[in-house]
């Protein structure tokens, strides 16, 4: 009865033995791992390295334009002129003289582009402007004694110019003549800081602008 037994279980052993080898046989035929030399994680290390540094390089150069940008803007506010204008009307015995000037109020000097004087808001030469009231104001006689031409003047800062004096004689020259002519007449003028920035005023706050009306800018 034992041989029978052992008769009955030899094969299946067998037969796991030959498993067995056969899986041995096929873990053994497995290429070893090939290993990279130390070169390999050099490169690699340099080439992160690399692109670490460029990384940082494009930030710092932007962080640097934008210090230039707001180093420029705070150089041209400090050099910024600020133009206004001022009117002054004086009564003699039986004469009136009307002027009107420019002074800039700000930190630089101010390049003036243009300066038009307007009646009723449409632009009139002075010429034009005395023949004008000759013809609404019968008894008035208007004499031009100043009129300057400011395209292209420089007005230091804190200084004050008359562009325009008008002398007034007749029968009607008075206060109340010159207040009337005043709110009548209006100027508008131009004019840029030494680094092209450029303001237009017309009877009001100047208003920052491209360049003057005439073309003129330092830009």
């Amino acid at each position: 009865m034992v041989e029978g037994v052992v008769a009955v279980y030899t094969p299946y052993l067998g037969q796991m033995n030959n498993s067995t080898g056969t899986e041995k046989e096929a873990t053994s035929e497995l290429p070893p791992a090939e290993k990279r030399p130390a070169s390999f994680y050099m490169a690699l290390i340099a080439i992160v390295i690399s692109l670490v540094g460029t990384g940082v390089s494009i930030i710092e150069a932007r962080i640097l334009r934008e210090q230039q940008d707001l180093m420029m803007e705070e150089k041209a506010a400090s050099v910024w002129p600020y133009v206004t204008e001022s009117n002054l009307v004086r009564q003699d015995s039986n004469s009136l003289t009307i002027e009107f000037s420019l002074r800039n109020d700000g930190v630089g000097p101010a390049l003036i582009g243009n300066v038009e004087l307007l009646l009723d808001e449409a632009p009139i030469s002075v010429l034009a402007l005395t023949d004008s009231i000759a013809v609404e104001y019968p008894g008035v006689s208007i004499i031009p004694t100043l009129s300057v031409n400011w395209e292209r003047k420089v007005l230091a800062a804190g200084d004050t110019e008359v562009f325009l004096r008008l002398y007034c004689v007749g029968s009607q020259p008075g206060i109340f003549f010159g207040n009337e002519v005043l709110q009548r007449l209006a100027r508008r003028y131009c004019y840029c800081s030494i680094y092209g920035d450029c303001w237009e005023a017309n009877n009001g706050e100047p208003e920052q602008v491209d360049n003057c009306n005439n073309g003129f800018s330092l830009k």
